[in-house]
């Protein structure tokens, strides 16, 4: 192969949740012998910065996660438009809205290999089933304009090819990473004098952006019965969202308003994870559920639902519970049960541990990235060069 270095684009709608930090994660560790790393997102959020850290280009654009079509219709001229002065060999989407955006801009711009990173679809469970079919559409329509996906789970790939979405030949399964954290920070006492809780209490964590997917509700109603048995616990809900009003409203109706604390959006959360006991996750639905990982790189056994790609994450009654969704009181008994035997929870937090170190690890994830990427590249340039463009014409 040519030592010309592989020209890649990461473009984004946000560089919220886990799509923006495995973005950075990408943009910081890919080879910079082998490919001249460029990105691009839609602004508003805490992980904004960290990019402009790097020594890569960034690029801001109009794009909005909302359905805001004048912001993304002038986000698409934007993206057409780098895309054509940029020479790109690769542009890598992620997210739904840069999903769209990103590949028909790319065949327009006659960018040779356009990725698609299935974070999420579009066609979602827990929607209309007028829009999950419109969405569907769309989704497939879109496979024209694809020429390779990675999905970040095998449920994720079982998903889309079930859904004839796309065929199983054109997917890369790579699994998320985390990174492991030096050690040290503030200590436990402190972080829990500036969130208001008790200094010796029992500490259940959630974290994540507040909407329905989360599933929050459920962990809120789950809260009187653990309290009821486990006076001396209290609850932390990390992140912020449109149902944040709402969620502090029930916690109050259900009398367990003193016990849960929400914190909104922190960029602490290493730290807050490392004061926790038991780390639960009351999700409807996920892709892969990067904050499981997360929680268990710091030790922390989990309760989840067992929904989608949770079970490839956590190991029931290894490296935590798992439960039915929508089922506050099988994540009462789940958290309890934690509760009441610490040696487990010990012992899961240590499974946990040794798996999120060994299944999620950063340089797998960057391998995996960079084989792959050389492997569309070289492919698409071998297709394009004279000899190629020959025998082609011979042939037909």
């Amino acid at each position: 192969m040519s030592a010309e270095r592989i020209r890649v684009l990461l473009l984004m709608t946000s560089t919220a949740g886990g799509v923006g930090l495995q973005n950075y994660f990408l943009a910081r560790g890919l080879s910079c012998e082998r490919f001249a790393v460029s990105v691009a997102f839609g602004p508003g959020y805490p992980l904004d910065g960290a990019f402009d850290t790097l020594d890569v280009p960034v690029r801001r654009l109009s794009l909005s996660r909302q359905l805001s079509p004048l912001n993304n219709l002038r986000g698409f001229v934007e993206v057409l438009r780098l895309l054509r002065n940029g020479e790109f060999d690769v542009v890598c989407t992620s997210a739904s809205i840069a999903g769209l955006v990103g590949r028909v801009a790319g065949r327009l711009a006659g960018v040779p290999v356009r990725l698609h990173v299935l974070h999420v679809y579009a066609s979602r469970p827990y929607q209309s089933e007028w829009k999950r079919r419109a969405y569907r559409r769309i989704e497939r329509w879109l496979d024209g304009f694809t020429t390779a996906y990675v999905a970040v789970s095998d449920s994720a790939k079982r998903f889309g090819v079930d859904s004839g979405i796309m065929t199983s030949d054109k997917v890369s399964v790579i699994f998320n990473a985390v990174e492991r954290r030096a050690p040290g920070g503030r200590p436990g006492l402190e972080i829990r004098r500036e969130l208001g809780l008790r200094p010796d209490s029992r500490l259940v964590g959630t974290l994540g952006r507040l909407e329905t997917q989360k599933g929050v509700r459920y962990l809120l109603a789950a809260a009187p019965s653990i309290l009821a048995r486990h006076p001396d616990t209290e609850f932390l809900v990390v992140g912020d969202g449109p149902l944040r009003t709402e969620l502090e409203a029930l916690s109050r109706r259900l009398g367990v308003g003193k016990a849960v604390h929400f914190t909104g959006w922190r960029d602490d959360v290493s730290e807050i994870l490392g004061i926790l006991d038991i780390f639960c996750l009351a999700s409807l639905w996920e892709t892969f559920g990067l904050v499981l990982a997360e929680a268990m790189l710091v030790s922390l056994p989990v309760v989840a639902t067992r929904v989608d790609a949770i079970p490839e994450v956590v190991v029931d009654n290894e490296t935590g519970l798992l439960v039915p969704p929508q089922d506050p009181a099988a994540l009462a008994a789940g958290i309890s049960k934690l509760l009441e035997d610490r040696e487990m929870a010990r012992t899961m937090g240590r499974a946990g541990f040794e798996r999120a170190s060994n299944m999620f690890s950063l340089d797998a994830m960057l391998g995996s990235y960079e084989q792959l990427l050389e492997s569309l590249a070289l492919n698409r340039r071998r297709r394009g060069s004279p000899s190629a463009k020959v025998a082609r014409a011979r042939a037909e």
